[in-house]
């Protein structure tokens, strides 16, 4: 019901990327540090299970593209959601995991149960009205819900690289994927070593042209959180990386005076203070 499958392809493979006109941030990302402080509620609905259709979604993280919907991030997620368009917010929503459950009202023959479940969004529902979610999974009606932002399980996993078109020296367009948060901004290093953020597509893409670039590319990649990391991507076919959002600090654990923010020649990640939260180093 809401998969662009064709259309979001040949936008990928094309290079094409128009972003839209997005107002303010519709998820309060700083709930996810105390989970279940914020929730949003609307309607949940089932466009049914079907095999592969994943595949091609709109956040590009199924089969078809990315691949990683077995990586560490989906550890303990039960369910596949298309986010609704205002909250999908030009993408930026991708990878978002969440909790939902059911409450109570509505039509179809199978309810959502009213036990919290594990979901996390990999497409866009442009149908669905702020709050609401269309779930990846057998069932069939349209039934009041209500969710609120996770961090997702990476455990020790890093983030994990995608490229799209002909990616080479004067352009290349490519996705990220197994993030602990979702993705806010990410840089790239320009020749000249100074750093300018990349374009956003709808299709959870970033692009960049100019250069010439010539791998390993420096990345700086900042969450919805502000945390910011720095990454290299080794090669145009992408591949795992050695960075990944930090959870936040403990109160039991002492805070650092200050991090240092430097890039070294390998390419090792380096991680600088975020707006909102003290680091792990």
């Amino acid at each position: 019901m809401c998969y662009l499958r064709a259309a979001l392809k040949l936008v990928i493979l094309a290079g094409l990327s128009a972003a839209r006109q997005t107002a303010a941030d519709a998820i309060d990302w700083s709930a996810m540090l105390t989970p279940g402080s914020v929730n949003y509620s609307g309607d949940g609905t089932y466009y049914g299970q079907q095999g592969g259709q994943e595949d091609a979604a709109s956040c590009g993280f199924g089969a078809d593209f990315a691949n990683s919907l077995g990586a560490e991030w989906t550890t303990g997620v039960q369910t596949f959601v298309a986010m609704n368009d205002p909250q999908y917010n030009n993408s930026v929503s991708c990878g978002q995991c969440l909790m939902y459950r059911g409450t109570g009202a509505g039509a179809g023959g199978l309810p959502i149960p009213s036990t919290w479940q594990m979901g996390m969004a990999t497409n866009l529902c442009p149908e669905c009205l702020f709050g609401s979610i269309d779930l990846d999974k057998e069932g069939d009606g349209r039934w009041k819900i209500e969710w609120y932002p996770v961090p997702c399980n990476v455990g020790s996993g890093n983030f994990s690289y995608y490229f799209g078109g002909q990616p080479g020296p004067s352009w290349f367009m490519f996705g990220i994927s197994n993030t602990r948060y979702p993705v806010a901004d990410v840089k790239v290093q320009n020749p000249n070593g100074a750093f300018y953020s990349l374009t956003r597509g709808v299709n959870n893409m970033w692009s960049a042209d100019g250069g010439p670039y010539n791998p390993p590319l420096i990345i700086q990649v900042t969450s919805v959180l502000g945390d910011t990391v720095t990454d290299a991507i080794q090669s145009f076919s992408g591949g795992n990386g050695l960075a990944q959002f930090p959870a936040p600090l403990t109160a039991s654990a002492p805070a650092p005076a200050s991090v240092p923010v430097y890039i070294t020649a390998s390419g090792d990640p380096i991680i600088e203070v975020g707006g909102r939260r003290l680091l792990h180093a």
